[in-house]
């Protein structure tokens, strides 16, 4: 018997997939694959599947303040976040603003300028720049770029530790050479950020960030 919960989603689809988010667990199969191949499938993975609820869970654990509004991430350093002040203010440990709907341009005002600097460091290492740069709000995702040059970030990048935010940086702006999760587009991410294995997934655990500030 397992020891989780789980969604089944059905499709034309030929291969089977599982995804842990959110502390659930969504499996994917093709339409006539059998409850008893599925429990036998599920089984085969339960050791993965437990492991990585574990890891949310202590994620969720963690960051638990944040997702309350006590506290807020600002540049990976979690400090108080106080509203109902009389104005928008920051301090060495305490963030504090009128109300919660003031942060995204509060946190722009004073911050975003570190996204335009790491954008033309890190393009000019990489070679290569952008047509143009969009600071915007995405529900499900840390950035993109398409055909035409454009990159677009989401704002909540600035919630981020720089090296979290260096590899997102780096990841857009190599599709500018890349425009595909091909091998040779890997090798370029990692030339410029040999780490991008391990904060890839650091960067899975913050996923909850995309979903604040609505």
């Amino acid at each position: 018997m397992l020891d989780f919960e789980y969604t089944v989603m059905r499709s034309s689809r030929r291969s089977l997939g599982i995804t842990v988010r959110d502390g659930r667990v969504i499996v994917r199969v093709p339409m006539r694959f059998s409850n008893e191949s599925l429990c036998r499938f599920l089984g085969e993975h339960s050791d993965w599947i437990q492991k990585k609820l574990a890891e949310q869970e202590q994620s969720r654990q963690r960051f638990a303040s944040v997702k309350e509004y006590r506290t807020v991430l600002i540049c990976g350093t979690e400090k108080k976040l106080l509203l109902g002040a009389a104005k928008n203010s920051e301090s060495t440990d305490t963030v504090c603003l009128k109300e919660i709907a003031y942060l995204r341009k509060w946190l722009e005002k004073n911050y975003s300028s570190c996204i335009e600097e790491d954008v033309y460091r890190l393009g000019k290492k990489i070679g290569v720049m952008p047509e143009d740069l969009q600071v915007r709000d995405f529900k499900a995702k840390w950035g993109s770029c398409d055909s035409r040059g454009l990159i677009k970030i989401n704002w909540r990048i600035l919630f981020l530790r720089p090296p979290l935010r260096e590899y997102i940086l780096v990841h857009e702006l190599c599709h500018l050479k890349f425009l595909n999760h091909s091998a040779d587009f890997w090798a370029e991410v990692e030339q410029f950020c040999p780490s991008y294995r391990k904060l890839r997934k650091e960067l899975k655990d913050m996923a909850f960030l995309t979903e604040l500030y609505r």
